[in-house]
């Protein structure tokens, strides 16, 4: 027979799957004969001993050399079929981990949420393993640790986590305590108290505090709650007040007053209201009544005032000056009319809910009068037209309002800024200004100047000896 020489067992091989199984490869055997004469190689056979799974098992594969007078030899390859290789699971690590906050709020068991696939052929099977708890400090604060696997059809396994997490962090929620009240001795307060709602918990621990405070004419009793979850979330706090008065006091007759000032910031000094100047109101608010007042705020409907102060409590007698202001910029508009006028209103709440309210008098700023600050008697003025030709106060420059502010200087310039005009304390009578030259340079003194327009800058230095200046065109004309 042909001796074969492929060596026994070169040929044997070990897969993981079925569809692995190698074809059948006349060629991989090799043999000789003793004669001359071609040595066929044939394929007598598979033998499959089976295994404990569609992926376990072996195959003996025999081959026969034959020679051309029918001597032959047979070679036997064994194939091993293995699966050894665990199912891989795509779903990512950590992507089905969550946080709820009750612990009714875990969620199922959900055997879908897990992707896996297996390098063989077969189904891949998902099931639950179990889940693990690690408690936490109280019902509604643990972890829980989900074990999925994902089995092939010959055992290999692999397994996936969850993490979920429980976390009560929602306070509960008070509602429906009862409204503030106010009662006549010997009656008792009576408290409406408040039910609580809680995500997780279906009975918070609801307690409360009493204050007690001194009114006029009694004491309010203030009721506070406050509910606490079984994991120590509490929730804000909710009050009743109820007041009880002295039976023996008067009737509670509740009053109050305002009294609203303004001042003209004047920023620019020159004694006028001008568009963009500030005007700033001050409120006195008092107390007139015999109880006292809560929640006190002024309104002040003048478009474009604006208001600071937040509500006050004031006592019986009680009087504020501080705490309202407004501020208001002058417009065109308040220019063009010539005034400003407006009423605020006060309001305050007595301690049996009553409110109570008061209206300020009607301010008018007027810019002739004052759109300036009233204490203000030296307003400057200047009347920028001069007729040396003419009699009265149009024949020299007249300055109103410059009396009071003898520390002063004028100067006058021409359109090419010759200067033509100086003087130290103008006076409007015998140091004014009256068409002709009095400079240092260029223009001769005592020469008339020309008729046009010229440009004056007026110095003086205020009750509180700061230096004002003041300038602006002048007109001379002649007849």
């Amino acid at each position: 027979a042909p001796a074969i020489s492929t060596v026994a067992g070169s040929l044997d091989t070990t897969v993981s799957c079925a569809s692995d199984v190698p074809a059948v490869s006349l060629t991989a055997i090799a043999a000789t004969d003793n004669c001359t004469g071609a040595v066929t190689i044939s394929h007598v056979g598979d033998v499959t001993t089976a295994g404990s799974c569609a992926n376990k098992f072996s195959v003996a594969r025999t081959y026969r050399a034959t020679d051309v007078c029918g001597n032959a030899s047979t070679f036997v390859q064994t194939i091993t079929v293995n699966d050894i290789i665990a199912p891989a699971i795509s779903t990512v690590a950590g992507s089905l981990d969550t946080t709820v906050s009750c612990a009714s709020d875990v969620p199922a068991v959900s055997l879908t949420a897990i992707a896996a696939t297996d390098n063989c052929t077969g189904a891949v099977t998902i099931s639950h393993v179990g889940d693990v708890t690690t408690a936490g400090s109280c019902a509604n604060k643990f972890s829980v640790a989900r074990t999925y696997r994902a089995t092939d059809v010959c055992g290999n396994a692999s397994t996936f986590v969850q993490t979920i997490t429980v976390n009560d962090i929602i306070a509960p929620i008070l509602s429906g305590q009862g409204g503030a009240a106010t009662i006549t001795g010997p009656a008792v307060p009576v408290f409406t108290a408040p039910t609580a709602a809680d995500a997780c918990d279906s009975a918070p621990v609801i307690t409360f505090t009493d204050a007690t405070v001194a009114v006029s004419g009694g004491a309010t009793i203030t009721r506070t709650w406050t509910a606490t979850d079984a994991c120590g979330n509490a929730s804000v706090t909710v009050s009743q007040a109820i007041t009880v008065l002295d039976a023996n006091l008067p009737v509670e007759q509740p009053s109050i007053a305002l009294v609203k000032t303004a001042h003209l910031n004047d920023e620019n000094g020159d004694g006028y209201g001008q568009v963009g100047e500030t005007i700033t109101y001050s409120f006195e608010v008092t107390n007139t009544g015999n109880v006292p007042l809560t929640n006190i705020t002024v309104s002040d409907p003048l478009p474009g005032v604006v208001m600071t102060g937040g509500a006050i409590t004031l006592v019986v007698g009680e009087s504020n000056t501080t705490n309202f202001k407004g501020v208001y910029a002058i417009t065109q508009a308040d220019i063009n009319l010539g005034s400003i006028s407006n009423q605020a209103t006060v309001y305050g709440t007595s301690p049996n809910g009553k409110v109570v309210e008061d209206k300020s008098d009607v301010l008018s700023l007027i810019e002739d009068e004052p759109i300036v600050d009233p204490e203000e008697t030296c307003v400057i003025k200047v009347f920028n037209a001069v007729s040396p030709d003419e009699s009265g106060e149009n024949n020299r420059l007249y300055i109103q309002g410059l009396e009071c502010y003898p520390d002063n200087s004028v100067e006058v310039y021409n359109r090419w800024g010759v200067l033509v005009f100086e003087r130290e304390h103008y006076n409007n009578e015998d140091r004014a200004f009256r068409g002709t030259s009095e400079g240092r340079v260029t223009v001769d003194k005592s020469q008339e100047l020309p008729v046009g327009t010229y440009f004056y800058i007026l110095k003086y230095k205020d009750n509180s000896s700061n230096t004002v200046e003041k300038s602006g065109y002048l007109y001379l004309n002649r007849k």
